[in-house]
């Protein structure tokens, strides 16, 4: 790998990690509802997502997805995706809204982009249950494109004992 591939993914580890670090002790003084992991198709990579799903009492919560598309002899694109979220409405029917960013580097290639991504959709999380549906539009764009696109996730709560 080139230099300028090695520090792209030091700036995407640097910055994931910094999110996972600070964004949950801003979240913790909100009083901590659920946190869950998730993997979505499609939505705001493209493809598929495994994520990592932080929520406060107040509704405010962020997101932090990687992804990875395959080629036929190892993975050619990696991506993040971060988002900060905020849930409306009662248990367990949530409008969610969010905006944040998606970065893709090609490792063969060593190009990379950067997008905006937006959420807007329907969040199932019934009462009882550990499970969590999303249904939603989730848009990339940046000065020069624009790309629709629809997610569905499914996830599970992720209990601390």
């Amino acid at each position: 790998m080139g230099h300028r591939v090695i520090l792209k993914l030091r700036t995407i580890l640097f910055v994931a990690l910094l999110l996972l670090s600070v964004l949950p002790a801003l979240c913790r003084a909100q009083s901590i509802v659920r946190q869950y992991s998730y993997i979505e198709a499609w939505g705001n990579t493209g493809t598929w997502s495994g994520n990592y799903d932080y929520v406060a009492k107040n509704g405010l919560g962020y997101r932090l997805g990687f992804t990875g598309k395959p080629d036929s002899e190892f993975v050619r694109d990696l991506g993040v995706v971060g988002t900060v979220n905020y849930l409306i409405g009662y248990s367990p029917h949530k409008l969610e809204l969010g905006a944040g960013g998606y970065f893709e580097m090609n490792t063969s290639t060593h190009s990379s982009k950067a997008f905006y991504t937006l959420t807007i959709g329907y969040r199932l999380v019934p009462r009882e249950s550990k499970w969590m549906f999303r249904i939603g539009f989730t848009p990339n764009f940046n000065h020069d494109s624009f790309y629709p696109r629809m997610g569905l996730s499914v996830g599970r709560l992720i209990e601390f004992d």
